[in-house]
Formats: structure tokens, C-alpha cells, sequence
């Protein structure tokens, strides 16, 4: 680079590109209305294929509460020993966990470790339990899952 235009302080000036002649193509090479309209019909097409069935959970409304009933076995006790507000920030929770749970089956490895992790973290709002309970606690309703799915199928 010249050392001398790094000193100075002029901005840098530019040169007007200078526009290309619009080329027109020999009719013979022109693309042809029949070829346009085919390859418009096979994008359509494309497109039409690609949109995925979309799942109502409101039809698994059965599945859900199924779900929500095997979240909620055996923690009854913890449930009345919380306060309203994190009663109802569990019930949230719990019910979040559930459609989650129905959307990750049928279980994979990956789905396994989110719905795992989803139940301990749901577990954690108990107050005062140890990790030995939600370690517990997780395993139970993982098989409870796991059993539900065999069902389910």
C-alpha cells in the first residue's frame, strides 16, 4: 500500500462503474412459455410437499391427563405442603411437562435425556427436597412414561 495515502485524512474516491449493455438472447435461445409454466408447476408442486401434518393436542386432551397423572403420582403430600403462588406454578409446569412429553414421543435417546432433565427441573420447584428423592422421583415417572408409550403403541 502507499504509505502516503495512509497518512492522509481524504476519503477514498471512487470511480463510476460504467453500466453493461442489456444483452437480448436469438429467439432461439429464448426460454419458451411451455417450459416457464412446466417448471413453475413442479415448484408448486415442491412447495405442496413440503408442508408438514401439523398435530392438534387438543384430540390427545386423553393422552395429556394420562401423562399429567403419572407427573403428579406420589407427590401429593409435597403439593399441599406448598403456598398457592407455587402451587400454581407447578400445576403450570406439570402441565407444560406433559404436552412437552407427548410432542418428544416415541422416545429416542435425545428425547429421553430432555424429558429427564424436564421432570428434575419440574421436580426442583418442590421446596426442601434433596437429590436423592428427585433422582428417585425421576426414574418413577420415566418408567411410568416409558410404560405409557408401550401402550400407547
Amino acid at each position: 500500500m502507499n504509505p502516503e495515502r495512509l497518512e492522509s485524512k481524504k476519503p477514498l474516491e471512487m470511480e463510476p462503474v460504467e453500466s453493461q449493455p442489456e444483452v437480448k438472447l436469438p429467439e432461439s435461445q429464448q426460454p419458451q412459455a411451455e417450459t416457464l409454466n412446466r417448471e413453475q408447476e413442479v415448484i408448486t408442486e415442491y412447495k405442496q410437499e413440503e408442508v408438514p401434518e401439523v398435530k392438534d393436542i387438543r384430540q390427545d386432551n386423553a393422552e395429556i391427563k394420562a401423562i399429567e397423572e403419572s407427573l403428579a403420582d406420589g407427590l401429593a403430600e409435597a403439593y399441599r405442603t406448598m403456598d398457592e403462588q407455587r402451587q400454581a406454578s407447578f400445576k403450570i409446569q406439570g402441565e407444560k411437562l406433559a404436552i412437552d412429553i407427548l410432542g418428544m414421543l416415541p422416545i429416542t435417546k435425545k428425547s429421553y435425556r430432555k424429558i429427564q432433565q424436564g421432570i428434575r427441573d419440574w421436580i426442583f420447584m418442590i421446596p426442601n427436597v434433596d437429590n436423592h428423592f428427585v433422582d428417585q422421583e425421576t426414574k418413577i415417572k420415566l418408567d411410568a412414561i416409558m410404560e405409557f408409550e408401550r401402550e400407547r403403541a
